[in-house]
């Protein structure tokens, strides 16, 4: 015990040189851990880096390495992306221009469009402009139904196409009822019906003249539709309508104009090469209801759309009645005629009752609604600004159409929009 008394702070010693060299030893391995997983990460970026400079093997193409030259290629393509998309906004450009009309009205003998605004006009004609662009809008809404698209020299449709919709009527229950108390007194007076019951004749009666009246009223036609399917922003020419009004009204026509094409065009090529076509033969059979409902504010569609720099979106809802295997044909219509989307495709049985004063055909049918989206190209409907231009300012070509009240309510504004709205008054 006395000696280890006395050699107590030797063992302290030798004990502390024990702990601090097992640390010493263990701190080594860390960091001789650490060295070697750093090695480890610089010969990874150091073959990662030789990868670059060798043979790149693609499917179907000889090895290439990755230097300037692939590098130039890979900008070229970039480069025909870009200008492969501004092609095609251009020619939707173009085509909006040529097929997308201004309303116009003829005041004191000179014939005014309504957009751009002139707004001097608006202030000095007063009441008129605004009375005689509405009453402009109800003959184009008037018009729809009857007319055709007007092309142009060129455009890839067959000329056979270039036809009216020619729509139907559902016949009168006063004209049945009517004729058909003829046909009875008739039936009544003949022999081959002495023994049928009054009630019976009166039956037979009616299901004939409702048959021959159907028959002669879709003779020629092609689809059932009225002035009442149509969305109308004007019922009557409006002298107060303001500048905002008359915009909302004519950008519906447009919207209105292609899906009205879209069915034309869709039953032209159901019924082409037939001699005496009717609804009977044609795709769409009847046209319910369109809605144009505006410009789209918020993300709530299936594309997740909004108005934006390079186009705003107008959504609107038609209905109408036609085979189930037509709905793709009527869709590739739209969606050929411009920059049109459809987002929803709802159905449900459509039935005809016994009664009914219209006919669909053999065909089984159904009641569809198609939700759709349109897309105004901002270069063409918000105008483009020249900045090369001397001085710069708007392209003579693209001049601003959409008026500065409706443009504040965008979303999406560009640069040119923001100006043009801070020198508006």
């Amino acid at each position: 015990m006395e000696l280890s008394r006395q050699n107590l702070a030797l063992i302290g010693v030798g004990a502390a040189t024990v702990v601090l060299g097992f640390g010493i030893v263990l701190a080594n391995a860390k960091i001789a851990k650490d060295v070697d997983a750093e090695l480890a990460k610089r010969r990874d970026v150091s073959r990662t880096l030789q990868g670059l400079d060798s043979p790149v093997r693609m499917p179907g193409r000889p090895p290439l390495r990755i230097n300037a030259e692939i590098v130039r290629q890979e900008q070229h393509r970039v480069d025909s992306v870009r200008a492969d998309r501004d092609k095609v906004v251009a020619e939707c450009t173009r085509w909006n221009r040529r097929n997308f009309k201004m309303l116009s009205a003829v005041v004191q003998g000179e014939v005014m469009e309504a957009f751009p605004v002139d707004r001097q006009a608006f202030e000095e004609y007063g009441i008129t402009l605004p009375y005689n662009l509405t009453q402009a809008y109800i003959n184009e809404i008037n018009s729809l139904l009857k007319e055709p698209r007007e092309y142009k020299p060129g455009d890839p449709l067959e000329k056979e196409l270039r036809t009216p919709l020619l729509p139907a009527v559902e016949v009168p229950g006063e004209q049945i009822e009517a004729e058909t108390l003829l046909l009875a007194d008739k039936l009544r007076a003949s022999p081959d019906f002495a023994d049928v019951s009054v009630e019976e004749i009166n039956d037979i009666a009616e299901q004939r003249v409702r048959d021959s009246l159907i028959a002669r009223s879709i003779q020629g036609r092609l689809i059932y539709a009225g002035p009442e399917v149509l969305d109308r922003r004007f019922q009557a020419p409006m002298p107060q309508a303001g500048i905002e009004d008359i915009w909302y009204a004519q950008v519906g026509l447009w919207a209105m104009q292609d899906i009205i094409e879209a069915i034309r065009l869709t039953n032209a090529r159901a019924v082409q090469g037939l001699a005496a076509p009717s609804v009977v033969d044609s795709a769409v059979k009847r046209l319910i209801r369109i809605q144009v409902y505006g410009y789209g504010a918020d993300a709530s569609s299936l594309t997740g759309r909004t108005c934006c720099e390079d186009y705003d979106v107008l959504r609107y809802r038609f209905i109408v009645v036609l085979p189930p295997r037509q709905i793709p044909a009527l869709a590739r219509e739209l969606m050929s005629l411009n920059c049109h989307t459809i987002v929803n495709v709802s159905t449900k049985a459509s039935y005809i009752p016994p009664d009914g004063n219209f006919e669909y055909g053999p065909d089984p049918v159904v009641t569809a609604t198609f939700d759709g989206e349109l897309l105004l190209l901002t270069a063409w409907e918000r105008g483009t600004w020249d900045g090369d231009g001397n001085p710069p300012g708007w392209s003579e070509d693209l001049p601003p159409l959409i008026p500065e009240e409706v443009l504040k309510r965008l979303a999406g504004l560009r640069e040119e929009d923001r100006k043009r709205l801070a020198e508006f008054k």
